[in-house]
């Protein structure tokens, strides 16, 4: 991961990390609008987000993923563009 200098003034850089993180786990982007607690919000939570720790729902998600499936599983979504409704 390459996180540029205006990205780490901007935004926190341990939520960057947490969420990029977050993909590595099987876990969407959310879409706009998305409230900041969400880890996966990104950038939709806005430059003055600091929250960097996943809430219950996102850690929910991970574990249901890894309950259904093997390390090194295709994760459905990667790479249709497909972002959490």
């Amino acid at each position: 991961m390459h996180l540029e200098v205006g990205d780490a003034q901007l935004y926190k850089p341990s939520r960057i990390v947490v969420h990029e993180l977050g993909h590595i786990l099987s876990l969407p982007d959310m879409y706009p609008g998305a409230p900041c607690p969400k880890v996966m919000s990104g950038a939709w939570g806005g430059a003055d987000c600091p929250n960097d720790q996943p809430d219950a729902e996102e850690i929910a998600a991970v574990t249901d993923f890894f309950a259904k499936n093997n390390v090194g599983d295709r994760v459905p979504w990667w790479g249709s563009g497909l972002v959490a409704r």
